[in-house]
């Protein structure tokens, strides 16, 4: 549930060893009086083949003044923990034996990491479909007043000031950042289709959400039912439009004119209404009436079947189950 995250651990008791392993970077922009060193952590643990070890940026802050350090960890903790390309999330007892490990490879007590206050903070979950279901993006319309961006079919971003929430393809994500050829992508996702949701918060105290309940890895912990029934809040104020079934998505995917047309007249029978439609038949010459009545009804009947089952209701009930079951400690 959770992913990427940024935090700062104050007073970091840091040694002439621990300084010995991070890269001088130079000195802070906003006070000159404050050296910063960096290094990249990652996992000792073999996180087999499949799974390239991921990276936390660690930042390390010197006070000349008063000769006090500030540490702030940087990156996802999901993919430190479990791997770069798995696509696990996190569950409760995961999340606390990775701040566990945590704690061990930065060299503090681990009492002291869980007091670390949270500036930046992803959740989100990765539902796994079908491949008719590749279509989901192109039925999520709105958000709050937020900016939406479109990625083709891929993609939906709303944009906030302080957050973002956010609908993708994963597969697709992790392919791009191995820069697969496209095959591989195509093989892969022949029969699975993995749609991300996320909420992307790039500065927790301006989230109402998340102010004063998750602003330390401590009350994450203490509040880890929250977050997932935050996600489930969030996504309920994400409006769907029935653009669109499954079904309907991979018959008209790459097929002929002749599927656009029935869905479009399927469409707009839909939204006259059938029984308007039908009246408007009847106003036709009466020797055609009979095999226009046969056209149109068998297009809507098709069609209806197909329409059935909406993206929306799926992914919400996928969602919800998803979270009671990261949830559970």
């Amino acid at each position: 549930m959770l992913d990427k995250t940024k935090f700062l651990v104050t007073n970091y008791p840091a040694n002439d060893k621990m300084l010995n392993s991070y890269r001088e970077f130079g000195k802070s922009r906003f006070n000159p009086e404050i050296f910063v060193f960096v290094k990249y952590l990652t996992r000792e643990d073999d996180l087999g083949k499949k799974n390239k070890k991921h990276s936390l940026k660690l930042t390390l802050a010197y006070d000349t003044k008063y000769g006090n350090h500030k540490l702030y960890v940087e990156g996802s903790i999901r993919k430190w923990y479990y791997g770069k390309y798995n696509i696990r999330d996190f569950n409760y007892k995961d999340f606390c034996h990775c701040i566990s490990l945590l704690s061990k490879r930065l060299g503090i007590e681990e009492n002291i990491l869980w007091n670390a206050e949270i500036t930046k903070l992803e959740t989100g979950v990765t539902i796994r479909f079908t491949k008719e279901f590749e279509g989901i993006a192109l039925c999520v319309s709105r958000y709050k007043n937020f900016k939406k961006n479109t990625y083709e079919d891929k993609g939906v971003k709303f944009k906030g000031k302080n957050y973002h929430v956010i609908f993708y393809d994963k597969i697709r994500e992790i392919y791009n950042d191995k820069d697969k050829l496209e095959r591989s992508y195509d093989k892969i996702t022949k029969n699975n289709f993995l749609f991300r949701y996320e909420i992307q918060g790039h500065k927790v105290s301006g989230m109402k959400m998340f102010n004063k309940k998750v602003d330390t890895l401590l009350k994450v912990k203490n509040n880890w039912k929250y977050l997932g029934d935050n996600l489930i809040k969030t996504l309920d104020k994400v409006e769907f439009i029935d653009v669109i079934s499954p079904k309907a998505y991979i018959n008209l995917k790459g097929g002929a004119i002749t599927e656009m047309s029935e869905f479009l007249i399927y469409k707009g029978i839909k939204a006259i209404g059938i029984e308007k439609t039908r009246l408007l038949i009847e106003t036709l010459n009466p020797k055609k009436r009979t095999d226009c009545r046969k056209k149109y009804n068998g297009i809507y009947e098709k069609h209806l079947i197909e329409d059935r089952r909406n993206y929306e209701d799926i992914f919400r009930q996928k969602v919800a189950k998803k979270v009671k079951s990261i949830c559970s400690k």
